[in-house]
């Protein structure tokens, strides 16, 4: 399987370089580094063309700024590879990332969407698991659809098949998604019926700084309605797209939640709200609720014989560093 790597930037000159050194020197290489610059003004695509302009796999796109999601369009559009990885020009991969991440592919030819596990350094340092272990989390439609599940992590620790991309982009209102533009990644593949799997191994490095373009940043309420409704949009393109009726949505509901590995209790919840929620009829309903209770159960029983495979003591190595980078540690920056 070829790989290809889509890093996106705009005005991080201190940080991109960093970046594109992480991806070039992974344990198992990338096939093609192809770093898209969205419309920089502070010298990011000559600095590109300074240090890489002659490296074999590394090729720069330089475009009028539109936005993240614009860079994810023409990255894919240019790309060659079976596996697709998004990197943010300001983070890092650890060396070991796409050796594990192309072993689970190839181990799980089901798995069409993988993401990973991070560690935060600059202004915050650590790592940021999440609660419930290296698992397939399955297919998840109708919970994207009915109660906007994410199923996925930060951009960087984003991977799909090219299969999977192929329906999820292009996405006609890029405008709406300059930035944050991983829901349309992690929403947009959820409704088009990717089978997910997340593994909880710390393989990517978050930068937090003062120049993020989304971490960090909070919205007012006018800021909170437009994104709803940007999300809303989506979600509607996509459902279309997918030619599933958001009306009849709840009767895959319990089908949906049996492709998920050693579902929480908080999850089961949520699917019961969603069933609840669903216009079905009373004797259908208890049926579903019954079959996914079951399902938990057994999983349960399944994760207390075998626990989840969380490897927090595993050792990152830290990304080369650029040496005209000079972003690497600071610390004295933004909160998260």
């Amino acid at each position: 399987m070829r790989s290809s790597c889509l890093i996106n930037c705009h005005n991080y000159v201190d940080y991109v370089g960093e970046a594109i050194d992480s991806a070039l020197a992974q344990s198992k290489p990338f096939d093609e580094v192809i770093v898209v610059d969205d419309g920089s003004s502070d010298g990011s695509a000559d600095r590109i063309r300074e240090d890489y302009g002659g490296h074999a796999k590394v090729r720069l796109i330089a475009k009028p700024q539109a936005g993240q999601l614009s860079c994810f369009h023409v990255g894919l559009a240019e790309s060659r590879g079976d596996l697709l990885f998004f990197l943010d020009a300001d983070d890092r991969y650890a060396p070991e990332m796409l050796q594990r991440v192309t072993d689970l592919y190839r181990r799980r030819p089901e798995i069409g969407f993988v993401s990973t596990g991070y560690r935060r350094f600059g202004a915050i340092e650590g790592w940021h698991p999440p609660a419930s272990g290296s698992r397939r989390r399955g297919i998840s439609v109708a919970s994207a659809a009915l109660h906007r599940c994410w199923i996925g992590n930060p951009t960087s620790c984003l991977s799909m098949r090219r299969t999977v991309a192929q329906k999820v982009l292009p996405y006609p209102d890029e405008s709406d998604w300059q930035t944050r533009a991983d829901d349309v990644l992690v929403l947009g593949s959820s409704i088009m019926g990717a089978d997910k799997y997340h593994l909880e191994l710390p393989l990517v490095e978050y930068r937090i700084h003062d120049r993020n373009h989304f971490a960090g940043k909070r919205l007012d309420a006018v800021g909170k309605m437009r994104y709803a409704l940007c999300v809303e949009r989506m979600v509607n393109w996509y459902l279309r797209a997918a030619r599933v009726n958001r009306d009849s949505i709840a009767y895959l509901l319990h089908r949906e939640f049996r492709t998920c590995e050693r579902p929480s209790s908080k999850e089961l919840r949520s699917y019961l709200r969603m069933l609840g929620r669903g216009r079905l009829p009373w004797s259908t309903r208890l049926d579903y609720s019954l079959n996914m209770v079951l399902h938990y159960a057994k999983e349960y029983r399944r994760r207390k014989a075998t626990p989840p495979a969380v490897e927090p003591d595993l050792a990152v190595t830290e990304a080369p560093r650029h040496a005209n980078a000079t972003g690497t540690s600071q610390s004295n920056v933004k909160a998260a």
